[in-house]
């Protein structure tokens, strides 16, 4: 401020002071957990279990995880569902989420991270969940919504083998818990799809 009386020659470089900001230190950096799941019975180490939630891919070049961006990603699309400025705002993101192509992509990307990295299938379980809610103006469900519950409906027994066997992990708090969280959405998906679909 030239009215301050400061030189301005003294005060710090702002692309410095962006720089220390937005760098994380190396000890404050997230190691990758491997956990232990049980597979037929047996404790073994299984790619399914394999939580990765290292922040940062690449360090030196700021790239972060993909769960932590999926993650973000369903966050975003769960609060427009839940709290949208308009209704219709919320009609369109429904819309969306409705789109074949859109939920195989949504499907693939959780699939890329893993089940319970940042609990990506857990998430993505409960944006379909408030996406099969009918708006107050609604009356009606469109039929290509069934075409939805088939892509998930495919996926679905390898969640919930997926979620039964971290749920027998009672040695492994943290991997029984997240089986817990998923085995919920998973009820609460099928709790909305009896809900929704028509009586023939």
């Amino acid at each position: 401020d030239p009215d301050s009386g400061e030189n301005v020659e003294e005060q710090p470089d702002r692309q410095l002071l962006m720089q220390v900001f937005m760098q994380l230190p190396k000890e404050e950096r997230i190691d990758k957990h491997v956990l232990q799941g049980v597979v037929g019975g047996s404790t073994s180490s299984s790619p399914e279990f394999l939580i990765e939630e290292k922040f940062y891919e690449d360090y030196n070049e700021g790239r972060v995880g993909p769960a932590y961006l999926v993650a973000a990603m369903l966050r975003c699309c769960y609060g427009v569902l839940k709290y949208p400025a308009s209704e219709k705002i919320r009609r369109e993101m429904v819309k969306r989420l409705n789109d074949p192509l859109k939920v195989a992509r949504f499907l693939s990307l959780t699939a890329l991270c893993g089940p319970f990295s940042c609990n990506v299938t857990a998430k993505l379980l409960r944006v379909l969940t408030a996406a099969l809610d009918l708006g107050p103006s609604e009356t009606e469900v469109p039929l290509e919504r069934l075409v939805l519950f088939d892509q998930v409906s495919r996926v679905m027994p390898e969640i919930c083998q997926t979620s039964i066997s971290a749920l027998q992990q009672q040695g492994n708090h943290e991997l029984h818990m997240r089986g817990r969280w998923l085995s919920t959405e998973v009820v609460g998906f099928a709790s909305a799809v009896s809900r929704t679909v028509p009586f023939c």
